[in-house]
């Protein structure tokens, strides 16, 4: 459905912003400590995991979003289309209205 591909594309920019985040940091500390003890080699391997964890995320959620928007027929494409049997309840409630 629409609401569902809307989801799933706000979920996208969300995991990718904090991908971009996490990424800067992990640049930023691997920089900082490159000869540093273990527990930040440790947190940056955790950084590292964090990170390919939000890209997987991304890729199902992009899949998930490929998977909606093919099951969505032509006529849903525009958000301000209705379907048809819609518009059909509708125009039948306007007239029992008249």
């Amino acid at each position: 459905s629409v609401l569902e591909q809307r989801s799933l594309e706000r979920e996208i920019t969300r995991v990718h912003y904090e991908l971009d985040l996490t990424e800067k940091k992990l640049v930023d500390l691997e920089q900082r400590f490159e000869n540093s003890d273990e527990s930040v080699k440790f947190n940056i391997e955790a950084l590292k995991l964090k990170c390919d964890v939000l890209r997987q995320h991304i890729a199902t959620c992009n899949q998930r979003l490929s998977e909606a928007l093919q099951q969505t027929p032509m006529d849903y494409a525009d958000d301000t289309q209705m379907p048809s049997d819609e518009r059909q309840y509708q125009d039948a409630d306007v007239r029992q209205r008249n």
